[in-house]
């Protein structure tokens, strides 16, 4: 499941958004979080907060490439222990789930 929106379609209620997408993380087998950092054009302040709140849970998949515009910003998220990290330079494809913790990203 994506937050993104479809043919920039939202949701009518901004907490209809933000409860869709707590739901669908809850009972997420894994969440995959890629975040090519970018302050200017692609914060990811939001990303941070969701990060936090599903780090622990153990289903996290945290993909950060280096070559992004604020690689630096991302060392906080790439430190947090419990985490399957991937410094992987590109996104994995759509069609395939993203690699487990034993497998090197595509």
């Amino acid at each position: 499941m994506s937050p993104e929106s479809r043919d920039s379609v939202w949701a009518d209620r901004y907490e209809a958004q933000v409860d869709w997408e707590t739901d669908a993380r809850a009972t997420a087998t894994a969440i995959l979080f890629w975040i090519p950092r970018d302050l200017r054009t692609l914060p990811g302040m939001t990303s941070n907060v969701k990060f936090g709140l599903d780090a622990g849970t153990g289903r996290t998949v945290l993909g950060c490439p280096p070559d992004c515009p604020g690689p630096e910003r991302n060392r906080y998220l790439t430190y947090v222990p419990g985490v399957t990290a991937s410094r992987s330079a590109r996104p994995w494809p759509r069609t395939q789930p993203p690699p487990s913790p034993s497998s090197p990203p595509p």
